[in-house]
């Protein structure tokens, strides 16, 4: 997708946008308000808020957290709740990979004018899968360079951001270095290792993030040790942080861990996911 065909796609989305925000009134969706209307009360989704109203002051920056997989915060109506320093707007796919995230944005964020500051956290599904990952950094290409033409169509003096998170090493895709005394994470027979695939992608998503001058987080340390003295790599077995107690099963992370990783991306929020010298932030 180039960057003519995006500014298409945008237009078009600008203008039935436009037509729809003359006659729309007030639903259970979420009102989106836009710079000249950023003093007003904003009403929350009803089935998480309740109906409830927001009056926090909305600035002129969507902060959007994309993950492709089950959702690391929700509202009352979900898992649990996390009280928050900043508004952060969540969005999850079950299974997604980074295309399904991309469609996702033309839909609930694209068609509106306000700058958006994006944290990706994504790309395993896009591993498990058994996608090149050549193919993998085109569609995170791709995701960019949308969210560029939405700044360059509506004209934003502070260009809007996507910073793209390294990918965890799942054990149930990946195994690393195994200790002789570890004979449960010894990989089974036919066991497909996506390891060198893994470290392939996060040394792009770094390289890319590098380019463009954005921090970001280091997801590929949740759940590892590395012993520099021996140069090699171990999953931390006495450190609980995926929910399946089966070492080959392990993908999602716990209630508590999602926290976080949660608080990780709003540390990078409020520090700024522009890059301003080294991020002291977490690893």
């Amino acid at each position: 997708t180039d960057l003519s065909s995006n500014m298409a796609i945008l237009q078009e989305g600008k203008e039935d946008n436009i037509e729809k925000c003359a006659t729309e009134e007030d639903s259970s969706e979420t009102v989106r308000v836009t710079s000249e209307d950023k003093s007003e009360e904003v009403k929350r989704p009803n089935d998480c808020q309740n109906g409830e109203v927001d009056t926090q002051e909305v600035s002129d920056t969507n902060n959007c957290l994309c993950f492709d997989r089950t959702k690391i915060i929700v509202g009352p109506c979900g898992m649990f709740v996390m009280v928050l320093p900043i508004h952060v707007e969540i969005e999850s796919i079950v299974g997604g990979r980074i295309r399904d995230l991309t469609r996702a944005l033309i839909s609930l964020y694209i068609k509106y004018p306000e700058r958006l500051e994006i944290i990706v956290v994504a790309g395993i599904n896009n591993i498990a899968e058994g996608q090149p990952v050549p193919d993998i950094i085109e569609e995170m290409h791709e995701l960019k360079e949308l969210v560029k033409a939405h700044s360059i169509l509506h004209g934003h003096e502070k260009p809007s951001s996507v910073s793209i998170s390294t990918v965890m090493y799942a054990p149930r895709y990946c195994s690393l270095d195994v200790p002789t005394s570890m004979r449960e994470w010894v990989p089974p027979l036919g066991f497909s290792n996506r390891r060198r695939e893994i470290e392939c992608l996060n040394a792009a998503i770094a390289a890319m993030n590098r380019s463009d001058k954005l921090n970001y987080m280091n997801l590929h340390y949740e759940g590892i040790r590395i012993d520099k003295s021996k140069g090699k790599i171990f999953h931390r077995h006495n450190q609980q942080i995926w929910r399946e107690a089966e070492v080959r099963r392990r993908l999602h992370l716990t209630p508590a861990h999602k926290i976080k990783v949660m608080q990780k991306a709003v540390k990078l929020f409020v520090g700024g996911v522009e890059r301003l010298g080294d991020w002291k932030g977490s690893a």
